[in-house]
């Protein structure tokens, strides 16, 4: 395993998802009303845990303020789509900015040109981006009402999504959240778990492939 290419370039999210999965039994004994909190802390916790705590607090930085832009705008009632587009480019000049991070020392061992975009792809800042960009999007359509922020942060720190995707709707997933404890059984664990093992093959056949 030591030698395979692929190994070397998700090793930096392998550990994080590991604990995340270490983190679960907690998640079960909290009660429902804590799901969105544990949720938030746990994503953040690991993020830093990852990249630092410079690149943790720049990604939260960024939600907080995807989601005053987004609000701002969709309270707009003159030249909505004027302002609808300034905002878009905003995020879109926030993301390509990214590109200019110093990657941290899990991403030194690959080779130098793959660093910075490798990074970007596994240190949640990408699926982060497309995350802003869909809320603000259906919130500019007007087809979903405003999420209340500890929704949205929930939505946007869930780690499990926040490094890989895939990218679900914030309303759909605040649906989800609030019905996460009232049908689960102790079998959905270890079928998500037979998820995992079958996603960890296919990401590992995958990067080797790339590599």
């Amino acid at each position: 395993m030591q030698g395979l290419p692929g190994l070397q370039v998700i090793r930096p999210t392998a550990f994080p998802a590991v604990l995340m999965l270490a983190l679960w039994p907690l998640f079960m004994l909290l009660p429902a009303r804590a799901s969105r909190g544990f949720f938030i802390v746990s994503g953040i916790g690991l993020v830093t845990l990852l990249g630092g705590p410079l690149l943790a607090g720049a990604i939260v930085a960024v939600v907080l303020l995807g989601y005053a832009l987004t609000e701002a705008v969709a309270r707009q009632q003159h030249n909505r789509r004027a302002k609808f587009i300034l905002g878009l480019l905003g995020l879109h000049a926030a993301y390509w900015a990214s590109f200019m991070l110093t990657p941290p020392a899990a991403f030194t061992t690959l080779r130098e040109a793959d660093r910075v975009p490798v990074f970007i792809l596994f240190s949640g800042v990408g699926v982060t981006f497309f995350r802003l960009v869909s809320y603000y999007y259906d919130r500019m359509r007007g087809t979903v009402e405003r999420v209340a922020l500890i929704d949205y942060l929930a939505h946007m720190c869930f780690f499990p999504q926040l490094r890989h995707g895939p990218i679900e709707r914030c309303r759909e997933f605040s649906r989800k959240i609030a019905g996460a404890r009232q049908n689960w059984q102790p079998t959905d664990a270890g079928i998500g778990l037979a998820r995992v093992g079958v996603g960890f093959g296919l990401l590992l056949g995958f990067a080797n492939l790339m590599a």
